[in-house]
């Protein structure tokens, strides 16, 4: 999201008050696979106009809002954050002045591989969030297609019995 030559922050960090758009909301997971956080990304049916590879554990996904005001914004984000919460996307996003690098930057610290940020996936012309979208997004993520389980409740299952495994490791057959 486009911000103020200087942040306003301590020792000019940057701040939601410094943002003069909001565009882009960042989805990210750093407890998920990568090729899991691709698959979701793919099906989760939101505006996503660009997905960077983080040089590390992530991928990065800008999803586009759009929105005309900062409250407009924290309310779509928080919405958008708690449906994916269940699949593990990160919770600590929702601020707007959340940034990011750019593809080509390279990530020091908690890097992989070669730690090179790189671009993915892009749709420039990738049209914003509308408050319809929106509510689709949500319902898909509850509601089963014909052929398919509700991809909530399948995440929500995996959750379960990861928690389970974790709080038995060292028990017989865990």
């Amino acid at each position: 999201n486009p911000c103020g030559a200087v942040g306003t922050g301590v020792d000019g960090a940057i701040t939601d008050a410094d943002i003069t758009a909001f565009r882009y909301l960042l989805i990210e997971s750093d407890s998920l696979p990568l090729d899991l956080q691709l698959a979701l990304y793919q099906r989760m049916r939101l505006p996503v106009a660009a997905i960077v590879h983080s040089g590390g554990k992530s991928v990065h996904a800008w999803v586009k809002l759009d929105c005309p005001t900062l409250d407009k914004y924290k309310e779509v984000s928080s919405r958008i954050l708690a449906s994916l919460k269940p699949f593990g996307i990160d919770q600590a996003n929702k601020n707007c002045s959340r940034l990011t690098r750019l593809p080509g930057a390279f990530r020091q610290i908690g890097h992989s591989d070669e730690g090179l940020q790189q671009l993915l996936w892009l749709n420039p012309n990738a049209a914003a969030l509308s408050d319809d979208a929106l509510i689709r997004f949500e319902e898909t993520l509850k509601f089963p297609a014909i052929e398919e389980r509700p991809l909530l409740a399948v995440a929500k299952a995996s959750l379960e019995r990861y928690e389970h495994m974790r709080a038995n490791v060292g028990k017989l057959g865990i």
